[in-house]
């Protein structure tokens, strides 16, 4: 009679074992199916978009690596979608150096076909930046403000020197601004022998956010 309990309660074990397992089967084909539903349920536009934007950034460093792999200086940002020029401003000043202005007129010209090659750009921005010296008067945040607006717009009026005036609607897409000690990028280099002094060229498409 107990051989015969313990058989049962063997075989018991055995009918709940297999019932787990068929249940386990069962919940993970559930999710499975559930997972590829959700996939499949992603709006067309949004694939697309994700393809463009890895398209897009193909072209970007293609049409760039040649000139950033020439002047070590100038960073190319695939990613998003920016050139940082990192040639130093001397602290206080402005005015575009000889050195950046070679490399200008090498990239400048890259800038404006790109610029007109893709008609889903928005803006191209010239961003000027700072570090946090400051020996003139008043306020060193406005200050400074002002230094980094005009390292930006030296550097585009550099890029636009021999534009054609007529060409406003390509033109009126290359604006200047002015950052000063602020954002990631300043705490990024501050430390690094006055690298926060610099300008970036970021361009920002139709479909992105502003």
């Amino acid at each position: 009679m107990l051989f015969t309990s313990n058989k049962n309660e063997d075989d018991s074990s055995l009918a709940i074992s297999d019932l787990m397992t068929a249940l386990m089967g069962t919940f993970l084909i559930g999710s499975v199916v559930a997972i590829e539903l959700k996939s499949s349920d992603l709006p067309t536009s949004t694939i697309e978009m994700s393809k463009n934007f890895v398209a897009r950034g193909v072209i970007f460093n293609d049409h760039f690596e040649n000139v950033t792999e020439r002047f070590t200086e100038l960073h190319l940002d695939t990613k998003n979608f920016s050139l940082k020029n990192r040639f130093k401003f001397s602290s206080g000043k402005s005015l575009v150096s000889e050195d950046m202005s070679e490399m200008l007129d090498k990239l400048c010209p890259l800038l404006i076909e790109y610029t007109k090659n893709n008609d889903d750009i928005k803006k191209v921005i010239f961003r000027g930046h700072t570090d946090k010296s400051w020996s003139g008067e008043g306020n060193k945040f406005i200050g400074n403000m002002e230094v980094s607006y005009m390292r930006a717009i030296n550097t585009l009026k550099h890029c636009l020197k021999n534009f054609d005036s007529n060409e406003t609607k390509i033109a009126s897409k290359f604006i200047a601004q002015g950052h000063s000690f602020v954002g990631s990028l300043y705490k990024k280099t501050k430390r690094n022998n006055g690298n926060s002094r610099f300008v970036e060229i970021i361009f920002q498409y139709k479909v992105d956010k502003d």
